[in-house]
């Protein structure tokens, strides 16, 4: 997991002097069968699972706390925050990390991490749906697969996320 990280830095870092503006990468994961992406600067890092500890009375997608680097983090299921079925922890599934600057110590579990996503080339579709502001556009890559923008910091500050009780 370290040498990934390595060289997802080692990438990001080369390609500072490249076209490419810093603004147009982003980190895109799968969550079951959908593909999102989010801001560099709004992750930490990627781990591997951890001992959970379940908390009771708290919703389905809230799967717990645990402990990494002396900090006690809470660990949310980003299917089942974003809408689709909670399914049991798998062996491949990763954890992700908030970026310590969104201030909020918590953490999402993943199908998976897809990597560095460029979204220059992308095109991109203005949502209009209003109920989850955390999503921000809709795009189609040159695949034809289709992604969702999500603003961590907008859904780590949000009602439906801070209110984790059943």
């Amino acid at each position: 997991m370290r040498e990934f990280q390595k060289e997802i830095a080692e990438k990001t870092f080369r390609s500072e002097g490249k076209n490419t503006a810093p603004d147009h990468r982003r980190l895109g994961v799968q969550v079951g069968e959908e593909f999102l992406f989010m801001h560099l600067v709004q992750t930490g890092e990627v781990i591997t699972s951890p001992v959970i500890t379940p908390v009771p009375h708290t919703k389905a997608w809230f799967l717990g706390l645990f402990s990494h680097r002396d900090r006690l983090i809470g660990l949310t299921d980003l299917a089942g925050i974003v809408g689709h079925t909670i399914t049991e922890n798998n062996k491949t599934d990763k954890v992700l990390t908030c970026a310590p600057s969104l201030s909020l110590h918590c953490a999402f579990r993943v199908t998976r991490i897809v990597g560095l996503i460029d979204i220059a080339g992308m095109t991109s579709e203005i949502r209009a749906e209003k109920e989850t502001p955390w999503f921000r556009k809709n795009y189609v890559d040159k695949n034809k697969v289709k992604w969702r923008e999500i603003d961590l910091q907008i859904l780590i500050n949000h009602p439906t996320f801070l209110n984790i009780a059943l």
